[in-house]
Order: structure tokens, then C-alpha cells, then sequence
């Protein structure tokens, strides 16, 4: 019998929040069958993301329902980062929550609360020297499109999003429902990473 779980998938929202950071990986779940979509934030009043766009939280952060895939999106993110609540909020979900996907320059939420310590790591091709020096116990790589370090996949910038998801779709449903996801979303650039050919080499055979 297939696996039926519903995976439930949160995107934390802050003022500034860069909207392709939020959209990318929401288009990427939403798309994907037994993947639920969710927001949070301090608090569920509405929030101006930057481009225009005005944004309202499903959940406040303290009534965060459990989740499977947290979220963190770039854009202004100094604005949250030395933020207690949140930084207390995102230890304990580093717990409880299988995989964190970091989002362009969300990686500088997860250097703030320690969770880049011994982790390989990336983020906006304009910041790696930046956040290396903000997470001096890690390895902050250029380069690639997303990297995975167990339950911390951090992403570059803006439209890489999108193929971090698409990374986690394939970790949690596999290869054949994160293709097809991709294809559902005319996605073609993600099919042609090494890491995927390699995974559908094995598939095959």
C-alpha cells in the first residue's frame, strides 16, 4: 500500500521577505500530492513582504502545528535574526522538524541560532563569504544550487528555491513524484543536475 502520510510544510514569514523565496518552495509542495502548505509567523496579522506584496500567516509561532519541512526564506532577514523568540522558536523546531530548507539568505537565520555548526552549507552567490564569517564552524560552499547536510538543505539565491524543494520532495516521496512535480510546474532546469541523473541511473539500473 502507498505511503498516504500528508507531509505538512511551513513557510515562516517576516516583513521584507523576499516573495519568490516564499512562492518558490509553496508552488513546489502545493503541486505535489500529500503535501500541505502552511505559514507562521510572530504573529497572524498581515505582512509586508518586499516587491508590493502583502502576506497574512496561517499560525502564530508559539500555536505552530507539527511539521515535517519548515521553510526559512530570504530577504530581510537582519530584521528577525537577533530575534529571541524566533531564534528560541527555531532551536526547538530543528527538533521536532525532520528537514529545514533554507532559502537564499535564510541561511543567516540558522548561522544565528548554531544550526550551521559542522554543517556544509550555501546560500546567494553575493553572501557566502559573508555568512562563512557568521558561521565560522561550518563550510559555506559556492557553486551549487542547493546542498544537503542531513536535516539542513540551504539553498542560493531566490530562484534556487524552487530546486531545494524539489530536493525534498524526492527525499521524502522519491525521485519519480519529485520528477513529476517538476514536470507539473514546466521545472526542466532540476532534471538536469548531476545529482539527479545519478538517482535515476541507480532507479534504472
Amino acid at each position: 500500500m502507498k505511503d498516504q502520510k500528508v507531509y505538512r510544510s511551513g513557510i515562516l514569514l517576516y516583513p521584507g521577505v523576499e516573495i519568490l523565496n516564499v512562492a518558490g518552495p509553496a508552488e513546489v509542495f502545493a503541486a505535489t500530492a500529500h503535501f500541505k502548505v502552511i505559514t507562521l509567523s510572530l504573529t497572524t496579522e498581515p505582512i509586508r513582504a518586499n516587491k508590493g506584496f502583502t502576506l497574512v500567516p496561517d499560525y502564530e509561532l508559539k500555536d505552530s502545528p507539527l511539521l515535517d519541512v519548515l521553510v526559512i526564506p530570504g530577504g530581510c532577514i537582519e530584521k528577525i535574526q537577533d530575534n529571541e523568540e524566533v531564534l528560541r522558536w527555531l532551536k526547538a523546531m530543528s527538533i521536532k522538524t525532520n528537514l529545514l530548507l533554507s532559502v537564499c539568505t535564510g541561511a543567516y537565520l540558522l548561522a544565528a541560532a548554531g544550526l550551521l555548526d559542522g554543517k556544509i552549507f550555501t546560500t546567494h552567490h553575493e553572501h557566502i563569504d559573508s555568512l562563512q564569517q557568521y558561521a565560522p564552524y561550518g563550510k559555506a560552499i559556492r557553486g551549487p544550487r542547493y546542498t544537503d547536510s542531513g536535516n539542513i538543505i540551504a539553498t542560493a539565491g531566490v530562484s534556487a528555491g524552487i530546486e531545494g524543494a524539489l530536493h525534498v520532495v524526492r527525499r521524502l516521496r522519491g525521485v519519480a513524484t519529485a520528477l513529476h512535480t517538476a514536470a507539473s510546474i514546466e521545472f526542466p532546469y532540476w532534471q538536469q543536475t548531476a545529482e539527479f541523473r545519478a538517482d535515476t541511473n541507480a532507479a534504472t539500473g
